[in-house]
């Protein structure tokens, strides 16, 4: 990787982390609170982000700029999108368990707290399984004959030996294809149901107060973020993939492989860190603050990164880049999480 790409990359990561900061996901309490139903100000700022984003991602489009598209199906040879689900029900398990998601548990480690540590450390566990098992599937495969006219629904390895015969109608991969409306159109709809939405929630008085700015201009600060990547990288945000690359490079001396520690995923991730430490100890202050139990953390960042890798994106690479893409295997994702999270939240107050 050049150091010029590289470059643009740590500055949109950075601006990204800043983002989340500015948007109160420094604070662990915020995303178990939104898992308990109890403070709605986490879905504000996504639904906000992904309205930004989806105009951001139709003009690239439209002029040529880019060519973002909806994420492919991950199935695990029970049923398209399987894999989404399930991935997307062990990320919610560890967001309710954590109280982050990768990319804010880059910011909370930023700022100096114990959470985001352990919450890292877990997630790179995770990636290091995912990645043990795709090889592992990997080389199952090999010895399966794909010789059948059947169609490959997901590139994840780990997935990949499953296989669905071909239906007579191909499943549209977005809600647009489904509804047969066109993508404006259907930007134009989102916009108006995340402004609903949120409307409902303030008027229902279910986000609480907070020290942080509005969920809204939290939002939009990450819909600007959105914009940078987009100008300095031609992609969209996310960082799960960021943990893939660091497990693959621990586990090369096992796997005979060899991987690069510097890609434009990690690249990324570091921006986001470096710039949200930088800014604690520059201007905000925040206390270094240790992790109340530590192998909850672990155990919760472990299951979050399995899962996003599981499902090929997390809350940011589905939620806030891919739901604007309006692909159903990142609505299946995110509401998988949000259902997963949510019952185990009620569960655990039992």
């Amino acid at each position: 990787m050049q150091l010029h790409h590289g470059l643009r990359r740590v500055a949109a990561g950075a601006v990204f982390g800043s983002a989340l900061l500015a948007a109160g996901m420094q604070d662990p309490a915020t995303i178990k609170a939104q898992m308990r139903l109890a403070d709605f100000r986490m879905v504000e700022t996504m639904l906000t982000a992904t309205a930004a984003s989806a105009v951001i991602f139709y003009m690239s489009n439209r002029i040529g700029y880019t060519n973002i598209s909806a994420r492919k199906p991950i199935t695990v040879g029970l049923f398209p999108y399987a894999g989404n689900a399930i991935g997307g029900a062990l990320i919610g398990l560890g967001m309710a368990t954590t109280g982050a998601c990768p990319g804010s548990a880059l910011v909370q480690a930023g700022i100096g707290g114990g959470s985001g540590v352990y919450t890292i450390l877990g997630g790179i566990l995770g990636a290091m399984l995912y990645v043990s098992l795709e090889r592992a599937a990997e080389k199952s495969a090999a010895s399966i004959d794909t010789s059948r006219d059947d169609i490959q629904m997901t590139d994840s390895p780990i997935t990949g030996q499953f296989k669905i015969p071909e239906l007579k109608k191909e499943v549209a991969p977005t809600v647009a294809g489904s509804l047969d409306i066109r993508p404006a159109t259907m930007v134009v709809i989102w916009q108006v149901f995340a402004l609903g939405i949120i409307t409902l929630l303030r008027r229902a008085s279910l986000s609480q107060a907070s020290n942080s700015i509005s969920p809204t201009i939290g939002g939009l600060l990450m819909g600007m973020s959105q914009l940078v990547s987009i100008i300095l990288t031609r992609s969209s945000v996310g960082v799960s993939s960021a943990y893939e690359h660091v497990a693959r490079v621990l586990l090369s001396p096992f796997l005979a492989t060899q991987h690069k520690l510097f890609t434009p995923a990690t690249m990324f991730a570091t921006g986001a860190f470096v710039a949200t430490f930088a800014m604690n100890a520059l201007f905000l202050g925040y206390k270094v603050s240790p992790a109340p139990a530590i192998a909850n953390h672990i155990v919760g960042g472990a299951a979050l990164l399995f899962g996003a890798r599981l499902a090929r994106g997390c809350p940011s690479g589905h939620g806030i880049s891919g739901i604007p893409t309006f692909g159903w295997s990142s609505f299946v994702t995110i509401a998988a999480a949000f259902a997963s999270g949510i019952a185990f939240s009620a569960a655990r107050a039992v």
